[in-house]
């Protein structure tokens, strides 16, 4: 129970005071006693009061929002533990794919989807070269970056480049390949896209291809 209490005492013993003090009082005045040292007593007691009532709500907020931290460094550990999951599911299928053949299976999709939203970018995923076509013509918003395998089901990334840069000018486009920058991946280059990430990619490494490209850098 809260309490507002003021202490009064006609005794002027140290001893005694002291004991009074122990009980917290807001204040303490001794008699006898004119009207201004009450009046300056009551107000005292009063700030004293609301200091207190101040910083008790400052206490519960603090604590709610280390609550919220807490919640959050959780959630973060879970996501990241997930993106690990991903990535290390989306290097074992590159890693053992069959000798020159990189066509991005659904497992990988999802792979770099996680690392992509995982960075709090938005993700139209497009499974072949004629759907990225058409998100790229039929897409009713932006699109900042395309990110370009160079081996697709249908289409080659060559084939594909200048088809999305006709729908859409300025789009970046990062090439991505499991073979080396020399070849297919750089005549896309030298054609006008932005960038380049050879598989398998870790996090760390899409994640600064992406602001790269963005930033213009």
């Amino acid at each position: 129970m809260n309490r507002n209490i003021k202490f009064i005492s006609g005794y002027g013993d140290r001893q005694y005071v002291e004991g009074a003090k122990k009980i917290e009082p807001y204040g303490y005045v001794m008699k006898p006693f004119d009207e201004k040292e009450v009046r300056a007593f009551i107000e005292i007691a009063l700030h004293k009061r609301q200091l207190e009532l101040k910083l008790r709500k400052a206490h519960e907020e603090l604590q709610e929002v280390n609550r919220e931290l807490e919640l959050e460094i959780a959630d973060r550990k879970m996501a990241e533990e997930s993106l690990l999951e991903s990535e290390g599911k989306y290097k074992q299928l590159l890693n053992h794919a069959p000798a020159g053949i990189y066509e991005v299976e659904e497992m990988v999709f999802e792979a770099i989807q996680a690392m992509l939203e995982r960075l709090s970018y938005r993700v139209i995923m497009a499974e072949s070269g004629k759907a990225a076509v058409r998100i790229a013509e039929t897409f009713d918003g932006q699109i900042d970056l395309a990110l370009l395998d160079i081996k697709m089901p249908d289409i080659d990334g060559a084939d594909v480049y200048p088809l999305l840069m006709k729908a859409r000018p300025q789009l970046k486009v990062i090439v991505f390949s499991g073979y080396s920058i020399d070849g297919p991946a750089q005549a896309i280059l030298d054609a006008g896209a932005e960038g380049f990430i050879q598989k398998p990619f870790s996090f760390t490494e899409l994640s600064q291809k992406v602001k790269e490209v963005l930033e213009g850098k």
